[in-house]
């Protein structure tokens, strides 16, 4: 069983290292293979921007929300196996760490290949569903046509990558994800500036991208693992339900934000295409605010996990409180940057043509949401924390609460009392969360001391 005694390498850090630098040096990795995931759709929309004109904007945007959705599912699916993995890691089971990694693998790429199959038929009518503007509808629909055939890779990627932060090692997928955005972004010029292929184009760029980084992270991962082996099979069916039991509830927690997100836009396609572009501007923007503090929590599920599972409550609870302290710093950055550049970075997204509406939307949702990220960076590392404790079951509720609140209150309140209710009721969803699940960490530490009096 690994120990803090042991000698610090890469993949033995957050056992031994000290917790700060353990964290941060585990998430900074992690939040630039975040940023560069997110660059994605930034540069699609910045593309579709400045080459194809605000009605692209609204086209990409639309389809931006379900993207997100299947995005966040992907990385919950992975982060929920990974805490699987990582507990066995800490425990000094490489062999049964091999396991949960390459079950994990086959299974969310199957669960990928079901939902590009069962997706693609039925992306007309969710995008109909959700309200897309009849000028953005066509275009929208087009994206996520071929959107939908990338589905097995960005499943296959995302779990890749989960494993590798699960044995401590968040610097290969930072790598994998750089090779992947510039493929990305040399395409999705490529594909409007000089093939003329519009919206579809754009959608082709990431489709072509992810296919080949899934592929190169797999043939990586599998170099790794393959000596780690105790001659029985990879593939365990028998770990099919553990790791399901973690990865839903992290698909869930993951897929709050951009669920909420992808709800709450069907009140704003309502108010037409010009508040739709500055909305959705503004959603790619939070997309990347959020990514600090969601890696932040990522890295403190497998910090937790792995030391729980060497039998290191104490350092477990001590990386939590670090991590409320990082939250502080990213929150007080984030606050500065929205306050004083939003009208130039909206403006990098919508292109010189846009609307007053949908610089205005755009800006206002900014300044107001700057405010509060202190409140989505505790939520996320008490949810992190759980995750890594094994306990879904609070978070579970904490989230689907959260989701509640917003969606309910945007589809009450926006017909009466306006588009910026849509932005009100998102510090109080994040607010709750937190409340909620930070309770469960609390309970826990409760637990924790009591088992060391008694002993």
């Amino acid at each position: 069983m690994a120990r803090a005694s042991e000698t610090s390498t890469s993949s033995e850090r957050l056992l031994s290292e000290e917790p700060l630098a353990a964290i941060v040096g585990f998430a900074v990795p992690m939040a630039l293979s975040s940023l560069l995931e997110q660059l994605y759709n930034m540069v699609d929309s910045i593309v579709a921007g400045n080459f194809l004109g605000e009605t692209a904007v609204a086209a990409v945007g639309a389809s931006f929300s379900l993207c997100n959705v299947l995005v966040y599912a992907a990385i919950g699916c992975g982060i929920g196996a990974g805490v699987l993995a990582a507990r066995r890691y800490g425990e000094g089971s490489r062999a049964g760490a091999a396991r949960v990694i390459w079950t994990s693998v086959a299974l969310f790429s199957a669960v990928g290949l079901v939902l590009a199959v069962a997706g693609l038929p039925l992306a007309d009518l969710v995008l109909e569903a959700l309200g897309t503007p009849a000028e953005a509808l066509a275009d929208s629909v087009a994206y996520m046509a071929v959107y939908f055939f990338g589905l097995p890779a960005l499943f296959s990627l995302n779990a890749t990558s989960a494993m590798f932060n699960a044995v401590g090692d968040s610097r290969t997928p930072l790598a994998l994800l750089a090779v992947s955005a510039f493929i990305n972004v040399a395409g999705d010029v490529a594909s409007t500036a000089f093939l003329g292929m519009g919206v579809a184009g754009i959608a082709v760029s990431t489709v072509a991208a992810e296919y080949v980084v899934a592929v190169l992270g797999a043939l990586i991962l599998w170099n790794r693992t393959r000596r780690w082996s105790d001659g029985k099979s990879m593939l365990d069916k028998s770990l099919v339900f553990p790791i399901e039991r973690l990865a839903v509830p992290s698909v869930l927690q993951q897929s709050t934000i951009a669920i909420g997100l992808m709800l709450v836009q069907s009140v704003v396609n309502g108010f037409g295409a010009s508040y739709l572009a500055g909305f959705s501007a503004a959603m790619r923007v939070e997309n990347v605010a959020t990514v600090p503090t969601i890696a932040l929590g990522s890295a403190l599920s497998s910090f937790a996990s792995q030391n729980v599972g060497a039998g290191q409550d104490e350092r477990a609870d001590e990386g939590y409180r670090v991590s409320q302290r990082l939250v502080a710093v990213t929150a007080i950055t984030i606050f500065a940057v929205y306050q004083l550049f939003c009208e130039q970075i909206i403006a990098a997204f919508l292109g010189s043509d846009a609307t007053p509406a949908a610089m205005q939307v755009g800006v206002d949702y900014m300044r107001f949401v700057g405010w509060c990220y202190a409140l989505i960076g505790l939520k996320n590392v008490a949810d992190g924390m759980l995750r890594g404790l094994g306990d879904t079951r609070i978070f579970t509720w904490a989230n689907i609460i959260n989701l509640g609140l917003r969606v309910g209150l945007a589809h009450l309140l926006a017909p009466s009392l306006g588009v910026a209710v849509t932005w009100w009721v998102v510090p109080l969803g994040w607010f709750v969360n937190f409340a909620i699940s930070h309770a469960g960490v609390v309970a826990w530490r409760k637990n924790l001391r009591q088992a060391a009096n008694g002993a």
